[in-house]
């Protein structure tokens, strides 16, 4: 997740959202092994800096004052999974991928699978906008041009390159890795093959938006309004002529190279949160890559609840959102972002604290929505994980999104949903 998502949700919001009376039938898992609930729960990428200016976490009983003492501390609250991202850009001394090192080090340590995410950019990408991946730093990928003027089986090559010597190198961390994420929030793009960017600086400084036309020249001639501005049977419809294809075809080649060196290898991707409130779309969507070729785990999407007030019956609309896709498409939902906040929160510069009807914008209202999201997800079989985004980061517009409230003392006191995903599990599995 990104800044600035304002303009999305501007738009998406003046689209009716009907959400049929009945559900579907729910999901029962198969496949013959056991499943495990994915509790996401972890130590972020923000709180190294935060513990490093003596901010401490604690949760009554429990003080942490280093990343490893956090995760374990989070592992108290039922953590079972290592999360990191990581960008192309500077090859192995390229901070994405040192980052990706000190995690996996750190999963090591605390004996939990480690979960990376593989962004096909060279630094961030997400519903805001898809940059190009940046390969210079991989003398062994040789392209024949600038990205942009690539056709999709060359970036297909040059992606599953990629993908299989970074798997080489996670791997022989000795990490133990249980899925692979590729992508953040695609359903616009991926790689650089994607709409033009709501966000014109999200790949950085100097970096300027290239349509893929030799890939598909509709893409670039296509915005983000205008794409939302469609009905949503038309977004599904062009979305699976002109970007959805390509972006399946992508993420098949990267999970291509990762599975030339673990053959038992499980992938995942994820939508934006606009996505999670169009049932269609998301269908849609997760459809077309899987006919692609990309076999994902499960059907990822951000979900980030009172990120909007224009939207009617979301959590209705979310609960549509996931019956449909697990009932037409056979597998579960992860939610492979989420927060609700706490109390007030500007971010992107748009309010961000838009109660859903119940669960006040309070420590309490977030532990109660937390609860009933899992209790009702998990007991139906309908969702196999979640994973809170940034719950440590109690610095900036963030902390009322966080799970620890931060004092004027420096030490970040744990807010009740915390213990709310384990709590609800406890009851439901």
């Amino acid at each position: 997740m990104q800044f600035d998502r304002r303009s999305a949700l501007k738009t998406l919001g003046c689209h009716a959202l009907v959400v049929p009376a009945s559900m579907s039938r729910a999901f029962a898992l198969t496949g013959g092994r056991k499943a495990v609930f994915r509790n996401g729960l972890c130590a972020s990428e923000f709180a190294g800096p935060l513990l490093d200016s003596h901010v401490s976490f604690s949760d009554g009983k429990r003080v942490a004052t280093s990343l490893l003492t956090l995760q374990r501390l989070m592992m108290a609250h039922g953590s079972n999974e290592i999360f990191v991202r990581m960008g192309s850009g500077g090859g192995a001394a390229g901070e994405g991928f040192l980052n990706a090192m000190r995690r996996a080090a750190l999963a090591k340590a605390v004996g939990l699978p480690l979960n990376p995410e593989l962004l096909l950019c060279a630094r961030y990408g997400d519903m805001g906008g898809q940059p190009e991946p940046d390969f210079s730093a991989y003398p062994t990928i040789k392209l024949s041009g600038a990205w942009h003027e690539l056709c999709l089986d060359e970036m297909r090559s040059a992606v599953r390159e990629y993908a299989a010597i970074t798997a080489r190198r996670i791997v022989a961390t000795g990490a133990q890795i249980n899925v692979w994420d590729i992508g953040n929030e695609v359903e616009f793009g991926i790689a650089g093959v994607a709409l033009p960017p709501m966000v014109p600086t999200i790949g950085g400084p100097g970096w300027q938006y290239r349509a893929p036309d030799r890939v598909d020249p509709e893409i670039g001639k296509m915005t983000l309004g205008r794409f939302l501005g469609l009905s949503p049977e038309n977004q599904v419809a062009w979305g699976k002529a002109h970007l959805w294809n390509h972006v399946g075809s992508i993420l098949a080649a990267a999970a291509e190279g990762i599975r030339s060196v673990v053959p038992s290898a499980r992938f995942a991707t994820h939508t934006s949160t606009v996505a999670a409130m169009m049932p269609e779309v998301f269908v849609g969507f997760h459809e077309a890559v899987e006919a692609s070729g990309f076999g994902a785990d499960a059907l990822g999407m951000s979900f980030y609840p009172t990120s909007t007030a224009r939207i009617e019956a979301r959590y209705d609309t979310f609960k549509e959102t996931v019956v449909r896709a697990s009932t037409r498409i056979g597998k579960p939902v992860y939610i492979a972002e989420y927060a609700y906040a706490a109390g007030p929160v500007t971010y992107g510069g748009q309010d961000w604290a838009n109660p859903i009807e119940g669960y006040p914008c309070t420590p309490e209202g977030q532990a109660r929505f937390t609860h009933d999201v899992i209790t009702w997800g998990a007991g139906k079989k309908l969702l196999s994980g979640i994973r809170p985004w940034a719950p440590d980061y109690v610095d900036g517009s963030w902390q009322g999104m966080a799970l620890f409230n931060k004092s004027d003392h420096g030490r970040s006191l744990a807010r009740p949903a915390l213990s709310a995903i384990a709590n609800a599990l406890r009851k439901t599995l």
